[in-house]
């Protein structure tokens, strides 16, 4: 699916000529009629785009030594510039690797940053550097209003205020539970869909560190107003839902600082019911997903926490083999149910 078809559509929407849900639709009959080879060209294009980049820093890398300040300097300014303007030449005609080159040259301003810190011998205090890289990240999405730069944006921005405030696993969690509820009933568009996977990704690895550490810094905590100002631009009123992620987050900090693993263990199964309930609710099978893979972490952690070591040797690895045995077939089978109630209701 082209750009401009999104950015079509999105006008539409603004004009009031369609609703969010009709939207929806549309741009998921343009992705089903258009998926016959796309994958072919996404791989190839994310691999070109791999390779485009690692050619040139092991060529910068490999001259390095060998030139001036003067022509260092426009060396990495030739290459950023390379990228962006061969997206521009290519956006009438092959759209997808006009979007391809845009991705690689906003990843390659981060190194033109740093190269530049280092050639002129700049302040050393590098969350400075993450910030100027996600400020062109928020050019080049306003300018190009493309997934990549989303992607890139929502990886960046978390990065700067995680260095620069040592904001780290709640600030994370939070974020994770906002992008993952960018899609919900009705609502949905590629960069929607960037997000989605990104929150998928990191949910449940950064909920294990914030069951494991707690808050590290509370002086930073009013950084969580960030990504929940994200969660209400992005779903208006049903955002309410997010502030009830962010007092179980918060909740979990509290009783992982107790070290209170029991109450560690019943709080993340009640996060993970009602996980799989929100995502009944929006219709939504990432998040039943990850819910029961949450319910099944914490069903692993109590046994190995509580009951492994007061059982017999032998008992215990039986014990544990029954539980992974029909504990993990009636989840899936549970899964499943679930997830065909909610592609029902989608029909």
């Amino acid at each position: 699916m082209s750009a401009p078809l999104e950015k079509s559509v999105a006008r539409w929407v603004a004009a009031g000529l369609i609703d969010q849900a009709a939207a929806g639709r549309i741009l998921e009959f343009e992705s089903k009629s258009q998926s016959g080879f796309r994958w072919t060209v996404a791989a190839a294009l994310a691999l070109g785009g791999m390779l485009l980049s690692g050619g040139v820093l092991l060529f910068v890398a490999s001259h390095w030594d060998w030139l001036s300040p003067a022509s260092r300097m426009a060396l990495v300014v030739a290459a950023l510039a390379a990228c962006h303007v061969g997206g521009a030449f290519a956006a009438a005609r092959f759209p997808a690797l006009a979007t391809t080159l845009h991705a690689v040259g906003t990843v390659a301003l981060g190194g033109a940053i740093y190269l530049s810190g280092q050639i002129f011998h700049l302040d050393e205090h590098w969350p400075n550097g993450v910030l100027l890289w996600a400020i062109g990240g928020w050019a080049a999405w306003w300018l190009l209003r493309d997934w990549p730069q989303t992607v890139l944006v929502a990886l960046l921005t978390p990065g700067w205020i995680v260095s620069e405030f040592r904001s780290q696993p709640v600030f994370l969690l939070v974020t994770a539970f906002t992008y993952l509820s960018a899609e919900y009933r009705g609502v949905t568009a590629r960069w929607r869909t960037a997000l989605v996977w990104i929150g998928s990704a990191a949910l449940l690895p950064l909920a294990v560190w914030v069951a494991a550490e707690g808050r590290l810094d509370r002086r930073s905590d009013f950084l969580i107003a960030v990504p929940l100002a994200v969660a209400f631009w992005m779903r208006g009123p049903l955002a309410w839902k997010n502030l009830v992620t962010v007092g179980w987050v918060l909740t979990l900090s509290l009783l992982a600082q107790q070290r209170n693993e029991l109450a560690v263990t019943v709080w993340a199964a009640i996060g993970s019911l009602a996980l799989i309930a929100w995502g009944i609710d929006e219709a939504r099978t990432e998040r039943i997903n990850l819910g029961i893979a949450g319910f099944a972490l914490t069903v692993v952690f109590f046994y190995f926490s509580q009951l492994m070591d007061k059982l017999d040797r032998a008992l215990s690895l039986i014990v544990l083999g029954v539980v992974f045995l029909a504990g993990g077939w009636y989840l899936e089978q549970l899964r499943r149910r679930l997830v065909a109630g909610v592609k029902a209701k989608q029909a």
